[in-house]
């Protein structure tokens, strides 16, 4: 019954994906905000480090977890320059966690992509599909925040197990 937020589901999310829900969400947003993968268990410092930041578009990378997926990054400079929504890198030098934090500046330009995203062709999408089309389009500069701490992304018993031992 709290009016300081506002809870907003996708009801499409089995068809859907994450960039979708965050869609819903942008029309309720109108000042810095962070975004984060729903099954993270993480250390908090990563928060109260993230929210200092004062870029448009920050993402927390963990630079020791390095795989290639659909989340690794390569970074210069603290900029991602890259991002890997369907692509190989050979230079990846980094992992995006699920976290990020956006400058209020940053969503006038959000809503503009999804003005112009077509959803009826690429509706199962995840949010790393944003990152990717304003660095390709060197719309924004995206930066990032390599910080040491632990995070664990949880999708299934095995991952969930690891939580609870790095945990207790």
């Amino acid at each position: 019954n709290s009016k300081s937020f506002k809870i907003i589901e996708n009801k499409k999310f089995k068809i859907t994906n994450t960039l979708y829900s965050f869609m819903l969400a942008l029309d309720n947003l109108y000042e810095d905000f962070l975004c984060l993968y729903g099954d993270l268990i993480f250390d908090p410092k990563i928060i109260s480090s993230l929210i200092n930041q004062e870029k448009k578009i920050s993402l927390v990378v963990d630079e020791f977890l390095i795989k290639n997926d659909n989340h690794s990054t390569v970074i210069q400079n603290n900029k991602i320059t890259q991002i890997n929504l369907k692509n190989n890198f050979n230079d990846v030098n980094g992992q995006f966690i699920g976290i990020s934090k956006f400058n209020v500046t940053s969503i006038p330009l959000l809503k503009k992509f999804f003005r112009n995203y077509d959803f009826k062709n690429n509706y199962n999408n995840e949010i790393i599909t944003i990152f990717d089309f304003f660095i390709s389009k060197k719309i924004i500069e995206i930066f990032s925040l390599e910080l040491n701490l632990t995070w664990i992304n949880v999708n299934d018993k095995k991952s969930l197990n690891r939580a609870q031992k790095s945990i207790s």
